[in-house]
Parts: structure tokens; sequence; C-alpha cells
């Protein structure tokens, strides 16, 4: 066994106290840059105390999603004729002790023992495409850990998307990606424990507010040595950001005023067609704390196609 069973989650003081003290498969994604919204600086705050983890209690989606995997679970035992056993133990990876999992249920292996890990998640409908083409990327990742932490050579994962459509895939172990979790686990993990900040990421701007929420009025320091190439980076950025945006804006314009009258343009190739139609644009106020359309503003025509949905405003 490649894994220490810690603790239930059902214990859940003593499942979050011991899930402070490593990385775990949801979290990874987030420590590799790979989440499409989680940060690596809101996990590494949360490990050293300097935040505290995110209050679901009142979240009623995860709320929903925690009383519904019972059903998703007899859901995925229907559609694939396998059969699940209930999980939700902390394990903690022998010889990474910072990578720790909690697979929600366990399936057979060929050998008859219960070793492979199974996810289940509900999502809302609006997220269909995100599981079109298999697990999304943070999905993916994490049943990568929970074969990391236990030795598995594959995992399962189900989702039932809005209440409505369920969906299944087999995951294979992927031996890069298990290099790569170990790899950058171990920087990550260095920093916890030395106290330093990881290097942050395009989704950190609330952890770093979080973190930083008043500033010492009248106070001023000298940045590291490094801050001039960030500088220098940066300013290069946005200038070809303001370049790209001005030619972006050009070439819609030259789409509209192609159209001129039309309410439609068709390219030669046949690849799309535009369509340039009026849309009423609302001025908004608030109103008791809530934004309600007070009158009608401007009448614009926005231009998209029906191929490859774009939008010119």
């Amino acid at each position: 066994m490649a894994y220490t069973e810690v603790v239930p989650q059902e214990q859940f003081q003593e499942w979050q106290d011991a899930h402070r003290t490593g990385i775990g498969a949801s979290q990874i994604a987030a420590v590799l840059g790979e989440h499409r919204f989680a940060s690596r600086l809101r996990v590494w705050a949360e490990k050293v105390g300097r935040l505290e983890p995110t209050d679901f209690s009142d979240n009623e989606a995860v709320q929903m999603g925690i009383e519904l995997e019972p059903f998703v679970a007899a859901q995925y035992e229907r559609r694939t004729g396998r059969t699940l056993s209930q999980a939700g133990v902390l394990l903690r990876n022998d010889l990474h002790p910072w990578a720790i999992a909690t697979p929600d249920y366990w399936m057979m292996d060929d050998n008859g023992y219960w070793a492979i890990p199974v996810q289940l998640k509900t999502t809302n409908a609006f997220r269909l495409n995100d599981w079109a083409d298999g697990p999304p990327q943070e999905v993916w990742w994490q049943v990568q850990h929970e074969m990391l932490v236990t030795g598995a050579p594959w995992a399962s994962v189900g989702v039932l998307v809005g209440g409505q459509r369920f969906m299944w895939a087999d995951v294979p172990r992927d031996e890069d990606a298990i290099e790569r979790i170990i790899y950058e686990g171990d920087i990550f993990w260095s920093h916890v424990t030395q106290n330093t900040y990881p290097e942050p990421d395009s989704n950190d701007s609330e952890p770093i507010s979080a973190l930083f929420p008043n500033a010492a009025e009248g106070e001023a320091l000298a940045l590291p040595q490094q801050a001039v190439e960030w500088d220098s980076e940066l300013v290069a950025l946005k200038a070809q950001k303001r370049s790209i945006e001005a030619e972006i804006a050009r070439l819609e314009n030259e789409l509209k005023l192609a159209i001129g009258p039309a309410e439609r343009g068709l390219l030669h190739d046949g690849s799309a067609s535009y369509t340039f139609k009026n849309q009423e644009r609302w001025s908004y106020k608030l109103a008791a704390g809530e934004p309600k359309p007070t009158e009608s503003g401007s009448t614009v025509r926005a231009i998209a196609t029906s191929a490859q949905y774009r939008v010119l405003r």
C-alpha cells in the first residue's frame, strides 16, 4: 500500500486540520497553475494560516452536491455496471507526505481490491461544454493526484450535469503528469514550510487583496532588483495590448462598414456569416442595493458570426 489512512472526512474538524498539512487533490491544479479559477497563492495562504479556508457551509450548490452524491453514485453504478464502495477517508502518500487525497468512492481493480479511486461531481447545465471531451483540466489533475497518492493505475469520474444528464469517463494514469505533480508539489510545499511566497499566477488578485487589505499610509519600500524586469515587461505587454485592441477595433469596423445597411454579410469561403443587428443598450442605477434598468439608452448594432460565434460591439 502506497498510502496511510489518516482521518475520515465525517470527522470534519480533524479532517480539516489534517488537510492543512498537505496538498489535497482538489488543490493540485491551482498549485500547478492549471486551474481556471482557483489560486495558488490562496492555497499557500490557507496552509500557512494567513487566510482561513473558504467556508462553503452556506453555498447551496456545494451543499446540494453533497446531498446528491449518493444519487450520482447510483447513476454511476447503473450506467457502468460497476460496484462502488464509499471512501471518504483522507489518505497520505508514504513517499511524498505532502500529497494527500480524499477519494469519494473506491472501485475494484483487476485483482479484486478496492484500489481504483472514483470522483463524483455535480455541475450546472451551463458547464456542459466543459465536460464534452472528458473531465475539465482541474478535475483531470485532481484524479492524477489521487493516483499519485494511492498508486492506482487509473481512476474514474462521473458527473451529473444540470440535474438531468449523467456522464462518466475513465482516466488513465499519466506518468509525466505524476512527475510534474511531485516536482512542483515539492517546490510549493517548501514555500509552505519556509513561509515564503510561491510565484503568483493570473488568479492571485483576490488573495493578494485579502492578505493586504489596508495600505500603511505614507509608507514606501524599495522593491527587489527583479522588479525592474517586471516593470519593463509589464510596460511592453500593456503597449502590445493597446496595439492589439486597436487592431481588433479596426477590423471590427471594417466588417461593420462592409455590411453597411444590410443585416447579414457572408464570407466567400462559406466558413461564417456575420449578422449586424440592433440591440438595446440600457442605463443602470443602484436601487435598494440591486441593479435595475431605469431607462432605455441608445440603440446599438452588434455583429456576430453564425459558424464561429464572435461578437463585435
